[in-house]
């Protein structure tokens, strides 16, 4: 769970890195298939979120396939972010959020860029992180709020996907421990 965690986050604009060459040698690491580097790769990718990370329950880690549909996409819940709660409504519903970006375009650049990289099949949908308390959700967005918002829009609003498949692979945790909006930070 953490090594594809890592990974979307050294694909994040929000990364921050000294040089590109940092940001290529952690994805290296990450990717190099032995243990005591993808730690190393983890450790840099994820330092400034450990607090995030920390905050997570215990929970079982699966590797599942998230269809897109607008069913599925109504299960889930952004992170509680000031900015995500603001983007929602105040509902923190993944649904909400992205219909309320779509409607006041430039509000989040972070959104729009996803979306244009997202037409021409060059975002990275590694890392993407679901928590909930079944398999069948709700669901709350611990990593990769902005791609799923963008996801959405281009498939299920725009129906401009540049993903031929129904469905895309994200990590989920399913956990005894409630992950209501309030509580999750």
């Amino acid at each position: 769970m953490l090594r594809r965690f890592a990974i979307g986050e050294v694909f994040s604009e929000f990364y921050d890195t000294p040089t590109d060459e940092h940001r290529n040698k952690t994805l290296l690491l990450l990717k190099s298939g032995e243990q005591n580097k993808e730690i190393e790769g983890i450790k840099r990718a994820l330092a400034k979120r450990q607090c995030l990370v920390k905050s997570l329950p215990p929970a079982k880690w699966y590797l599942a396939n998230l269809p897109l549909t607008h069913n599925q996409f109504s299960a889930i819940h952004t992170i509680n972010d000031p900015g995500w709660v603001s983007y929602s409504g105040g509902t923190h519903k993944l649904i909400d959020a992205a219909n309320n970006l779509r409607d006041a375009p430039g509000k989040d650049k972070r959104v729009d860029a996803i979306m244009s990289t997202f037409k021409q099949g060059n975002v990275e949908m590694q890392g993407i992180t679901l928590i909930g308390q079944s398999k069948e959700g709700p669901f709350t967005i611990v990593e990769g709020n902005a791609r799923l918002v963008s996801v959405y829009l281009c498939c299920m609003y725009e129906h401009s996907s540049p993903i031929r498949q129904s469905n895309i692979e994200v990590v989920l945790g399913i956990t005894a421990i409630r992950m209501s909006e309030r509580e999750h930070r």
